[in-house]
């Protein structure tokens, strides 16, 4: 049996490992201006602008929603960001805020640099927290400190968690929130503490403020109270109904869930947000904030196969995520729990059912981030089934550490694709080129190419004069694809995607550019290619390690 001491000696060098792990290429893509190369995550400037829009611009009251996140997780970070601009305050470099670049700044570049490793390192942060809450899930449910180590470790083997520790998405915020949740939860089913149900409700409305995906992991957390705590006649005698403290948790959950997004200012906002994620805000509201249908089908059956089809991807993500020995481990540890720990089974399996049926089904699509929770959560079965395993041989043992390594090593190439991302290498190619003045065209989203948007001689058309014609008649010396997001040159967005159409829609011009444009058929040839090669093949995040191609205009199209 692991000692207490040797215990948390290991989880404080994991905790450390992660921190140290997340410096590392933590100025990917930096400075890049208000953009950023992980793709839907939070732009510099965007937390301090969603604050100016709840508090200042729109007044008390004004029914202003954020349209992609809930406003609280936004409002957190403006509050970690409001130190840079007072030092730039201070140093004279801020002379009020604009909502256009430079945003107010003398240095814009540099600061707006500043507030994205803020960001970025309070997300390093977190995800040292989700190893340290895996830990003490797989431990209490256990009873094995062995569980708790080893589950850490397969977690950190997950290579979606150590790129979103690098970057300002709100993954690692929301997993944080709902593993401290868990966390509380079986800590408060182990006896009579309240404080751990404060700390549910209050983490559980932070997980929701940060993005509502979560809400399918943390609501089954109440119905896991009440079934354990009937499930135990003494308890239910001593102590009624519901454990103590659970009232005071939900109604801590409540005060925490307005405070946080503001409601007590902006109460028509709050609700506004909840009507626009399930259609029911009206047309000229939504209007003045979004200019799309949330993607979110509540009203669509499937049929069996694609029921399965839905799951399969699901799996193929998660196991992606942890690579195939983890996602084994994971399986393994819920099939080794229905026999030996029933109880732990149920805290494992109802936060991560409920998460598939109530959040991940109804997206009707599968990515790896969204998958996030549940390969996280698999850790923990993981954890005890290889803890069960090193207990019975030395050879085990082996088999055991060989597993963990495996994991490391999945994740830890996230590393050099950071610091040796392709675009590097394609900024310096071109370099000289542009010192001479020569025009580049790109189609895609800056999220995906090198840092040239504010280059005068680079240009990116608008989405309808991606065309034939239009490359025709423009002709520039270069244009640039990246290997991410293809589809952006010729899909778009379906206005209301319940029409029937889907929710996306093909431009066939802009489709012909880039077949017509690869095949040489526009006058221009490939001249370079920049790709990091992987040690491990897996299908990676969008944001991931894009290969960047490089075409030049023929002396014979000129």
């Amino acid at each position: 049996m692991l000692s207490e001491r040797r215990y948390l000696r290991a989880l404080a060098a994991i905790s450390c490992a992660a921190v140290l792990a997340g410096a590392i290429g933590i100025d990917w893509g930096l400075p890049n201006g208000n953009t950023t190369w992980a793709a839907d995550s939070v732009a510099p400037m965007t937390p301090l602008s969603v604050a100016y829009h709840v508090f200042a611009e729109h007044g008390f009251d004004s029914g202003y929603f954020y349209f992609k996140y809930p406003v609280g997780h936004q409002l957190l970070l403006a509050a970690a960001s409001a130190p840079v601009l007072a030092a730039a305050k201070m140093r004279g470099e801020l002379h009020g805020i604009s909502s256009d670049y430079p945003y107010g700044f003398s240095d814009p570049e540099f600061y707006l640099a500043v507030l994205a490793l803020v960001t970025r390192a309070l997300s390093t942060l977190l995800a040292a927290g989700i190893l340290l809450a895996v830990a003490g899930i797989a431990h209490r449910l256990s009873g094995d400190r062995r569980a708790g180590v080893l589950a850490a470790l397969v977690a950190a083997g997950s290579y979606p968690l150590v790129f979103y520790a690098h970057t300002s998405n709100v993954e690692t915020a929301f997993l944080f929130w709902a593993f401290t949740a868990l966390y509380a939860t079986v800590r408060g089913l182990e006896g009579d503490q309240p404080r751990w149900f404060w700390l549910l409700g209050a983490s559980a409305a932070l997980a929701v403020s940060t993005k509502e995906q979560i809400f399918g992991f943390v609501v089954p957390l109440p119905l896991l109270i009440a079934a354990v705590h009937l499930w135990r006649p003494r308890a239910e005698a001593a102590t009624g109904l519901l454990p103590r403290g659970t009232v005071a948790g939900a109604a801590l959950s409540v005060v925490v869930l307005l405070a946080v997004n503001a409601a007590f200012y902006n109460p028509s906002g709050f609700l506004n947000r909840y009507r626009f994620l399930t259609h029911t805000l009206s047309p000229e509201v939504r209007a003045l904030y979004a200019n799309y249908e949330f993607p979110v089908d509540f009203s669509t059956s499937w049929t069996l196969v694609q029921e399965v089809q839905h799951v399969g991807k699901a799996l193929h993500a998660v196991a992606t995520s942890l690579g195939w020995p983890g996602f084994a481990a994971g399986l393994g540890g819920l099939v080794l729990l229905a026999f030996r720990n029933r109880y732990a089974l149920v805290c494992v399996a109802l936060p991560l059912v409920g998460y598939y049926v109530v959040s991940l089904r109804v997206l009707k699509q599968v990515e790896i981030r969204y998958t996030m929770p549940i390969s996280t959560l698999l850790a923990v079965p993981a954890g005890v089934l290889l803890a069960f395993a090193w207990q019975r041989a030395r050879g085990a043992r082996i088999a055991v550490t060989v597993l963990v390594l495996a994991g490391l090593l999945h994740s830890g190439e996230v590393l050099p694709m950071l610091t040796n991302d392709a675009r590097y290498r394609a900024e310096a190619w071109m370099a000289p080129h542009l010192a001479a003045g020569r025009t580049l065209e790109v189609y895609q989203s800056w999220t995906y190419l090198p840092r040239w948007q504010a280059l005068p001689t680079v240009s990116r058309p608008a989405f309808a004069e991606m065309n034939v014609a239009g490359l025709t008649q423009r002709a520039p010396d270069f244009v640039v694809l990246s290997s991410k997001a293809r589809e952006g040159i010729y899909m778009y967005p379906n206005p209301d995607w319940r029409d029937g159409r889907g929710m996306m829609l093909e431009a066939q011009e802009n489709r012909q550019l880039l077949d017509s444009l690869e095949t040489g058929r526009l006058g221009y040839q490939q001249v370079a290619r920049f790709e990091h090669p992987l040690l491990i093949r897996r299908e990676l995040i969008t944001s991931l390690n894009p290969a960047i191609t490089i075409y030049r205009r023929t002396p014979a199209a000129r």
